[in-house]
């Protein structure tokens, strides 16, 4: 059988070298159909390989505590296509018709696994129903896919799926409802159990978040997350002049317009049309601003359990040159190193508590989380400023930071007049080396932002009108020192 195997290898990989330029369109649908079947007759001959080892035992007698992994080392694959392998394996061991199915071309591999988790699915839970004896449930299994076997034929794996949840109404509709109702009573104890949440460790600046909810669970985070996610104007005049709001720019954006830079994946070299006016960041990228958002929200509510006996907190080492004046690389309590401006950044409301450390890493300055805005002067800033104060953002305060105008490794003071609410985007936006916006405390108690010469040649200063439309009546800056 090697042999032959060898041989039919050698004949795909001539084909593979062969031009493909002559053919026509049909040709070459048609090859690239005849290619598809190709690979799935294949991949049915390695799923019955890997049966028959299992049968044998070869993967405990080889060290691997399962097929999954035994498959990963033989193959030299990665672990989802070892898994899909295995998984196909199953499927064949558990159901035998299948098999000729798949050489048939009557399914690829992907719709045979699930058929046959629909049908085990299926199987239990008719078994909870006392009114379904043992023949009629084979009778309802081998119409259940059979009839899964024709959808094949119209739908792929993904879709077929999803009808196969509602097989029953389509075989058995008396009973439909209440196997329904038992297997997603089963379904949801199942997913409880799955659950699950990873962190990567930090690899190129980036840390790799994956996870497994049940639906309800997912329902709460979609929830928290939607309202944050949709899209927003991103700085482009209304008429008459009045600002709208100016979306948070991402982290991949240099432009302090809030428009995509260049090492942006949305930039394209000219000038896009839309760019001023809609916002130009990926779904991902919104959900992962979200998620950030939520959390931040959270940390300030005070509400977190303790950690060690400590309010839920974030510790960052900062380096710091006496000569120079200058914070080094910053490291957080988990071994993650940043910037010193993303340390300045996330210093001015985060729950932070800086380190600072001098030359043969003396604590210089070990700050206090007293140093942020809170209680009355944090009611304060709500108050004067109504949310994020940068011009036409619509942020409201809860989502916001109090950023130092002066910053406090620069002797900044934590008060009234010395802080501004800005939301994360805003944020970032000021404290970005090259953004060139400036934040000026204006002789009412209220700060303006003078914009760069890059967005606007004259750098009028700019502030917020939003919130002072939807909220006219703010207590005076005085009144509002007194109450802080």
């Amino acid at each position: 059988m090697i042999g032959e195997l060898d041989r039919f290898n050698t004949d795909v990989a001539e084909l593979a070298a062969t031009p493909l330029w002559p053919l026509d369109d049909d040709e070459l649908t048609a090859c690239l159909r005849a290619a598809y079947r190709l690979e799935q007759t294949a991949t049915t001959l390695q799923a019955l390989l890997a049966q028959q080892a299992g049968v044998r035992g070869l993967p405990a007698r080889h060290g691997s505590r399962t097929t999954r992994a035994w498959l990963c080392a033989q193959l030299r694959c990665d672990p989802r296509p070892a898994r899909d392998l295995a998984d196909l394996a199953t499927a064949l061991t558990r159901h035998p018709s299948l098999e000729q199915a798949l050489l048939d071309g009557r399914v690829d591999a992907r719709q045979a696994t699930v058929i046959a988790d629909t049908v085990d699915t299926v199987e239990t839970g008719l078994a909870d129903l006392d009114e379904i004896g043992p023949a009629e449930a084979a009778t309802l299994l081998r119409q259940a896919r059979d009839t899964l076997l024709d959808m094949a034929a119209q739908f792929p794996a993904l879709l077929l799926r999803k009808a196969g949840d509602r097989i029953l109404t389509h075989v058995a509709p008396h009973i439909a409802e209440r196997a329904e109702e038992a297997a997603l009573a089963r379904q949801e104890a199942r997913a409880h159990r799955a659950r699950g949440f990873t962190m990567s460790a930090p690899r190129n600046g980036q840390v790799r978040l994956s996870g497994t909810l049940g639906l309800e669970d997912a329902a709460l985070v979609r929830a928290a997350l939607d309202p944050l996610c949709r899209p927003l104007p991103t700085g482009r005049p209304a008429p008459g002049g009045r600002p709208v709001p100016i979306d948070r720019p991402g982290p991949d954006s240099a432009d302090p317009t809030g428009r995509p830079g260049s090492d942006s994946p949305n930039f394209t070299g000219r000038p896009d049309p839309d760019s001023d006016s809609i916002d130009q960041h990926r779904p991902a990228q919104q959900r992962a601003d979200a998620l950030v958002d939520v959390c931040r929200l959270a940390l300030r509510s005070e509400q977190l359990p303790a950690s060690g006996g400590e309010p839920a907190q974030l510790a960052v080492t900062i380096p710091y040159d006496p000569l120079t004046r200058a914070l080094g690389t910053a490291t957080t309590d988990t071994g993650a190193r940043l910037s010193a401006a993303t340390a300045r950044r996330l210093a001015c409301d985060a729950r932070i508590l800086p380190v600072v450390l001098g030359g043969q890493s003396q604590v210089l300055d070990l700050g206090r989380t007293t140093r942020l805005a809170t209680g009355p002067l944090r009611r304060a800033l709500h108050v004067r400023d109504g949310g994020c104060a940068f011009p036409g953002c619509d942020r409201p305060a809860r989502w916001t930071d109090a950023h130092h105008v002066l910053s406090w490794t620069e002797g900044g003071a934590t008060t009234l007049d010395n802080l501004v609410l800005l939301c994360r985007g805003h944020h970032r936006l000021i404290h970005h080396p090259t953004a060139g916006w400036e934040i000026r405390l204006n002789a009412d108690g209220h700060h303006d932002f003078i914009p760069p010469a890059t967005f606007d040649p004259a750098r009028r200063p700019r502030r917020n009108v939003l919130h002072l439309v939807h909220n006219p009546t703010v207590a005076a800056p005085d009144q509002l020192r007194m109450a802080a």
